[in-house]
């Protein structure tokens, strides 16, 4: 039996929704809705009787409850136990480059000056790519986008982005993929969280796919969008570490395209004490 589903299910029953219960754990409301499947498809037993999109504990749940919250209780007891030794050693991350640009300085210096014994590594890579990572043990933990969800990790939220549309300043307002004419999209490799977003919102009302110019870096990216070379899309924190804003033009997003959220992810069996310190911290600086 999953802990983390047990997690889930004792936030669901506790404050009635799965969306309360996300923001309760800091975690996207499609990763929660799984974890209640696999853990009534373990027990072989429905926990909750649904009605829209609400939900009432039923027999079986109430009865499930207190063991749930005991099975948690022991865990944690536990997990602190494991994790009582001082951090050391090697701690791998990856990261979206945004992140690591706009974000992680500051958490990261902290944390090296508390725990100079800690060989940090960073690496900058797309979501998908840094979850499949840390699926394979390459690295400890990464920063990702919600989007990268996978059922096999544990993810803690901790930054929410809102995404922009950039062009040079010369752009009129683009309020549809219409808007584009023959421009380039600007994006990432394959695997970036947002480049799937952009291809998303860029394929509503076109029948002709629009050409794509593939960046390595948020610096690349916006020096092409101010020079006309096309358009991107980019989390509003970036550009504040831009030197030459003015010469780009910012357009808004709808808000299902607009908001997402960043969050580290790690595989719950390799979780330690280097990695503990590092949400503690972030959670204090956040």
């Amino acid at each position: 039996m999953d802990l983390r589903d047990l997690a889930c299910f004792v936030a669901v029953a506790e404050t009635g929704s799965i969306k309360a219960a996300s923001v309760r754990l800091n975690r996207v409301q499609s990763g929660i809705s799984v974890r209640l499947k696999n853990l009534e498809e373990t027990l072989g037993v429905s926990l909750f009787d649904r009605h829209g999109k609400g939900l009432t504990l039923n027999a079986a749940g109430e009865r499930f409850l207190d063991a749930a919250r005991d099975l948690l209780s022991r865990a944690e007891q536990a997990r602190r136990l494991a994790a009582s030794d001082s951090p050391s050693g090697r701690l791998r991350l990856g990261s979206m480059e945004c992140t690591a640009a706009a974000h992680l300085p500051t958490l990261l210096s902290r944390y090296h000056k508390k725990y100079p014994q800690v060989q940090l590594e960073l690496i900058t890579m797309p979501s998908w790519g840094a979850v499949k990572a840390v699926e394979r043990g390459e690295l400890d933990a990464a920063f990702v986008s919600a989007d990268a969800y996978s059922s096999a990790l544990e993810y803690q939220a901790f930054y929410q982005e809102e995404l922009v549309l950039i062009s040079d300043n010369q752009q009129a307002p683009i309020t549809s993929p219409l808007d584009l004419d023959n421009q380039a999209l600007l994006v990432f490799s394959r695997g970036c969280a947002y480049r799937a977003r952009l291809e998303q919102w860029a394929q509503q009302s076109r029948h002709k796919p629009l050409r794509q110019l593939e960046l390595g870096s948020y610096h690349a990216l916006l020096s092409c969008a101010a020079a006309g070379t096309g358009v991107g899309i980019v989390p509003r924190s970036v550009l504040k570490i831009f030197p030459n804003k003015k010469l780009l033009t910012i357009h808004p997003l709808a808000a299902n395209l607009a908001n997402d959220q960043t969050c580290l992810t790690w595989q719950p069996q390799r979780f330690n004490s280097n990695l503990g310190a590092l949400i503690a911290m972030a959670k204090n600086i956040h």
